[in-house]
């Protein structure tokens, strides 16, 4: 498939990339893989946040109507959160399973947490206060429980 020269936003791009994403690959390689650039999928989720920010503080009740392309890029951003929350998920209870199993490595989808969302990274990696794996372990016990605790009051 040949990138794009002037990529169209429609309802069924927004559904391939956001269900690609869901599975876990990687936003530079969804995009590619859709036809468009890594440049224009960061602007498209950065615009469709903006006007979502502007929707929010109440900008519509002044008078301001979104077009039909607005709309499409705020429910690309949306998606896309969505997606990254799925696969997120996904990874986690993947971990959850090796984990309950008594499986001693969570190499694959630890690794994929690590690349991919904020908050996963290793400490070491990032600088001084790095944690002992021991440390590491007990911390990632300790948002396992979070996890099931917030799961068991929806």
């Amino acid at each position: 498939m040949k990138l794009r020269d002037r990529p169209e936003l429609d309802v069924a791009l927004i559904k391939q990339i956001s269900d690609l994403i869901a599975e876990g690959h990687y936003p530079k390689t969804v995009a590619v893989h859709s036809g468009i650039s890594t440049h224009q999928f960061n602007k498209w989720v950065d615009e469709g946040r903006e006007l979502q920010a502007q929707r929010e503080s109440g900008v519509e009740a002044q008078g301001r109507v979104f077009s039909r392309e607005e709309l499409l890029v705020m429910a690309f951003a949306d998606e896309v959160d969505l997606a990254y929350a799925a696969a997120e998920i996904m990874h986690l209870n993947w971990v959850k399973e090796l984990a309950a199993a008594g499986k001693s490595t969570w190499t694959a989808p630890m690794t994929w947490l690590e690349r991919t969302r904020p908050g996963w990274q290793r400490r070491e990696s990032l600088g001084d206060g790095a944690k002992s794996t021991d440390e590491e372990l007990v911390e990632l016990s300790r948002r396992f429980e979070a996890f099931d605790k917030k799961q068991e009051k929806v």
